[in-house]
Formats: structure tokens, C-alpha cells, sequence
């Protein structure tokens, strides 16, 4: 979850401004995990509609690898508000991290790997990939994460011009991932759709090819973050610096909070779990839309937390 317009991973990798406004959700840390290695799978596809934050949780899951120490600790302490755990596993980890970043449509992977990494063209594939694995044993290097951010456009470009048969690199790179111990390589792409989104035109023979990629990853869906997204609403409003966030605030009551008259209580309003109770959720018209949706999701949330007092009236 983030309160900025668009992040390209690459260009923003060093920009401490953009780190620094990275806001863990307990969703997108999922993300975090996944590039670290700290997850279930090794091969992930995350889905989620732009602004929804999942390229500035890449962003911070890349950094916790290669990033400055400042600001990986930062991080750690920022995301060990939210799961003391994955911030205790991040300090934990120890050894060198190599990170390979590709973006959008790469018509040469087995070259954009190549320049990414400093290499020689090895030609096809299988060759490039063995003398990535030699470099990184070579340099000591202990997790090699890749992330592929704006996927979606690589699967297009190979829909419209028909090379399905192109897919067969992407995996071969899943499958070379998952395989590997040391030096442990996680392999995420992002995308704004799933891939059965981009395989309903294609014939028979390319939907089975598609099927086969698709099975060699996991899928991370970020549609909707629940509370955490008001809670984020919160925090952003309860740092106002000079009155800047009193526009946000006045849109943020009329689109969610119609019910109250003035904006003082909605900082606290928001960052209270509204959803742990049905009776609670029934204050804000959209958050008992949203109860009623996903209630399984929202209705479990934690109710140790203390509630506003004006909600209890």
C-alpha cells in the first residue's frame, strides 16, 4: 500500500523519498516475503489492479536485499510494526543478495538477462542461466532475487504476435529458480491481471502451453487489502504536515464517511479495526458493503484492539 502515483522499481531503487513512503500492509507484505524468499513459493505471479501498491512492496522487498543499511533498517522496524516475525526473519538473513530486475517486454531475455547481470551473451537460455549460477557461486552470493514488474506487457506482446512458443524461456527461468539451494533465487513477476486473462483468444495448442507456465508458479492476489486500507487513510491524515491533507481528508469523508459531520475524527476512525464487529461496521455504509463481501476476511480481524469512543455511542 502506497500514497504515490506510480513507481518504476529500477529508477526509484535509490530514491530514500519513495523507500521511505512504502506503508506495509499485512498484504503487501506478502510480496516482501515472496521476493526474499521468506515465503511458500519460489516462483510467484502478483496480480493486482494499478495503485494498489504492489510495485512500491517490490520496491521495498528489493531493498531489503541491496538496498543501504539505514534503509533497511527502517524498513525492518516499519514492517515490524506490522509482523514482528518477517522483520525478525529480515534480520536474521546474512550473506551476500543479487537482484535482477526486467521490465515490460523483454523480445531477448536470455540479453536482458545478460546486461542485467554483467555478462557476456551466452547464446541461448540454458546457457545463460548456467553462467548466472557460476557468477553468483563465484561471488559468494547467497539469495538472487528476479522481478519482473509490468509482466502483463510480455504476455500481450506474445498474444498479438503469436510466439507462444517464447514462453518456454520464461519456463525455463521459473523451473531453473525453484531448483536452486545455493544460492537461493525467488523469481516474482507483476502484473495487473491474471494470466488466464491474456490466454482467452489464443487456439487449443497455445492455451495448453500457457497452462504449463502457469503451473509453475504461485498466485498473489492484492485485490483488496480490507482494513488495512483504512488504517492507511488513518495514518496518512494523522501526519498532516501544514494542513496539506485537509482536501485528502474532506474527499476521503465524503467517499467513505459520509456520515460524519466534520473530519477531526477521522484519523482515530480509521485507524480502529471497524470491521471486527458487524454492529460497528454498520456505522459506515461502505464498510458494511465491504463486510458483507468478503466477511470471511474482514469479520476475523483481531478484536484485542481498543475502539474509538465515538464509535461506541
Amino acid at each position: 500500500m502506497n500514497a504515490l502515483k506510480s513507481i518504476n522499481i529500477a529508477d526509484d531503487l535509490c530514491r530514500r523519498e519513495i523507500v521511505e513512503g512504502y506503508r506495509p500492509t499485512r498484504k503487501s507484505l506478502q510480496v516482501v516475503r515472496a521476493i526474499c524468499g521468506l515465503g511458500g513459493s519460489r516462483a510467484t505471479h502478483v496480480v493486482a489492479p494499478y495503485g494498489a501498491g504492489k510495485s512500491i512492496a517490490a520496491l521495498a522487498g528489493v531493498t531489503l536485499l541491496v538496498g543501504q543499511p539505514d534503509d533497511m533498517e527502517k524498513l525492518r522496524q516499519r514492517i515490524g510494526a506490522i509482523d514482528s516475525v518477517l522483520a525478525d526473519d529480515l534480520s536474521d538473513a546474512t550473506g551476500g543478495s543479487l537482484v535482477l530486475l526486467l521490465h515490460g517486454v523483454c523480445p531477448d531475455l536470455p540479453a536482458a538477462i545478460c546486461r542485467q547481470t554483467g555478462l557476456a551473451q551466452q547464446g541461448g537460455m540454458t546457457e545463460t542461466l548456467k553462467a548466472l549460477h557460476k557468477k553468483a557461486r563465484k561471488e559468494g552470493i547467497v539469495r538472487l532475487a528476479i522481478v519482473w514488474d509490468e509482466f502483463g506487457q510480455q504476455l500481450e506482446t506474445l498474444v498479438r504476435e503469436g510466439r507462444s512458443e517464447d514462453l518456454l524461456a520464461v519456463q525455463d527461468l521459473a523451473e531453473w529458480a525453484v531448483r536452486r539451494v545455493r544460492p537461493e533465487v525467488t523469481f516474482t513477476t507483476l502484473m495487473h491481471q491474471g494470466v488466464h486473462h491474456y490466454t482467452r483468444r489464443v487456439s487449443d495448442t497455445a492455451q495448453s502451453t500457457w497452462r504449463k507456465i502457469e503451473g509453475r508458479f504461485d498466485t498473489l492476489s492484492l485485490f483488496d487489502d480490507g482494513v488495512d486500507a483504512y488504517e492507511m487513510i488513518g495514518d496518512v491524515l494523522g501526519n498532516d504536515r501544514g494542513g496539506r491533507c485537509k482536501v485528502l481528508a474532506l474527499r476521503a469523508r465524503r467517499a467513505f464517511f459520509r456520515h460524519l459531520a466534520t473530519t477531526k475524527h477521522l484519523p482515530v476512525y480509521c485507524r480502529r479495526p471497524l470491521l471486527s464487529h458487524p454492529q460497528r461496521s454498520m456505522r459506515c455504509p461502505v464498510l458494511q458493503h465491504k463486510s458483507h463481501k468478503t466477511n470471511a476476511q474482514c469479520l476475523g480481524v483481531s478484536m484485542k484492539r481498543p475502539v474509538s469512543p465515538h464509535l461506541e455511542k
